[in-house]
């Protein structure tokens, strides 16, 4: 008789709830879906309450759209990061860990004394949601016998977001209307308990740390043969990447944003320095924060349907091949 690993029996998932058929346990994808729809739901909704903060805050509208961009910033930058943290310290303990800070930002919102303390706020909201999609993705592969997240888990990971970034905007009036902007925020904690509760009973633990990744049973994953430590955990992470990659996004998204005032050269200087200084120190990086070398090597990724996903395996790391691509002889198989 074959065992059933501890890690499905602790959460009620047996053997014949995860068949290689490419199906997984809906309560492993309600989880999941439970913490990816507050990234969408949360960047929509915002838009409605742009008039009353910039009001209560003394700002302009244009400056109020930081709201909006900054979130956009923050998950660009978080994701890929917390994508490469959930490899390290286990996906849903990173999972659980960004619902909890998209709890705290939510409750620190409404005490922002003034506009820059909200504006950071919101970007590290923004970190929060963002690592519900790599989390979920990783816990989704672990669990696939193909090591890889089936069609229909995707599916309804997408149509949980598309639903809720269509009703952010429907809520968020709603919400401003009876309790003002606060609202918008606070509304996330309920939200977020729920998640919570769902991360704890239905997805699976992570190992011990300690365990490479190849322990955590990710199919077709080689797995360092030494131990991951927390300690090597940070080492991995390319600091000077993500710094260049902000960089590059701040500046070419505060150019775009200057050009209705008049253009602000500098930051378009800004922007092409650090895209030039990035592309160089990714190819020189063992660990890049984007593998860019991957997507030259691979062209045909580019163009695609899953482009978006093969780009985001890119940016997780050299493993990307976990995605659902195997590196053979110079190229990418599905």
């Amino acid at each position: 008789m074959t065992s059933t690993p501890d890690h499905m029996q602790e959460n009620g998932t047996s053997a014949q709830e995860n068949p290689s058929n490419g199906r997984l346990p809906w309560r492993l994808v309600g989880g999941v879906v439970s913490g990816t729809l507050l990234n969408p739901l949360n960047s929509s909704m915002i838009a409605v309450a742009l008039l009353s903060l910039s009001v209560v805050f003394h700002v302009s509208i244009p400056t109020a759209t930081w709201l909006i961009s900054g979130f956009y910033l923050g998950g660009a930058i978080g994701m890929p990061l917390m994508g490469r943290l959930a490899d390290s310290f286990g996906p849903r303990r990173i999972f659980s860990a960004g619902l909890l800070l998209v709890g705290l930002t939510s409750t620190l919102a409404p005490l922002a004394p003034a506009f820059g303390w909200l504006l950071a706020i919101r970007i590290l909201q923004a970190f929060g949601t963002a690592t519900a999609y790599p989390a979920g993705l990783a816990i989704m592969r672990a669990q696939d016998r193909r090591g890889r997240a089936p069609a229909a888990a995707l599916g309804a990971v997408s149509i949980a977001s598309s639903v809720s970034a269509a009703l952010g905007p429907v809520l968020g009036g709603g919400l401003v209307a009876v309790g003002g902007w606060p609202a918008i925020f606070l509304v996330n904690i309920p939200v977020i308990m729920v998640g919570l509760f769902l991360a704890w009973r239905w997805l699976p633990p992570d190992p011990p740390h300690g365990l490479s990744r190849a322990a955590y049973g990710m199919v077709g994953e080689p797995g360092p043969p030494s131990q991951v430590t927390r300690l090597a955990a940070v080492r991995s992470v390319d600091l000077p990447g993500v710094v260049l990659f902000s960089g590059l996004l701040v500046g070419a998204l505060g150019f775009l944003l200057s050009l209705p005032a008049g253009p602000m050269w500098l930051l378009l200087l800004v922007a092409v320095l650090a895209a030039i200084a990035f592309v160089f120190r990714e190819y020189r990086a063992s660990s890049p924060f984007l593998d860019l070398r991957l997507l030259v090597a691979n062209r045909a990724l580019a163009s695609m349907p899953s482009s978006q996903q093969s780009i985001s395996c890119s940016i997780r790391s050299s493993s990307a091949c976990r995605c659902g691509w195997k590196r053979r002889e110079g190229t990418l198989q599905a």
